[in-house]
């Protein structure tokens, strides 16, 4: 099954790429809650014993550019069980 979910905020690597062009780069601040996502994601692909391996921001989508924290993890096209 195949579940497909709008992403409003397009993909990090657009985001980092829209933000370059423009002069305008991301803050330490918004990293950090970027990463923060990043890593509550992984958290919970973890406890379900699954590992990515092919995390970049192109496979980071971003759901509220309002909010970077609300980033979700996709692409799991490499990912395995262990």
């Amino acid at each position: 099954m195949l579940a497909i979910e709008n992403a409003r905020g397009g993909t990090l690597a657009d985001l980092i790429k829209k933000r370059n062009t423009e002069g305008k780069p991301l803050t330490e601040e918004e990293c950090s809650k970027a990463i923060k996502g990043v890593l509550n994601g992984l958290k919970h692909i973890h406890s379900l014993d699954l590992v990515h391996r092919d995390l970049k921001p192109s496979n980071i989508v971003i759901d509220d550019l309002n909010n970077l924290e609300s980033v979700k993890l996709v692409d799991f096209g490499l990912a395995i069980k262990f």
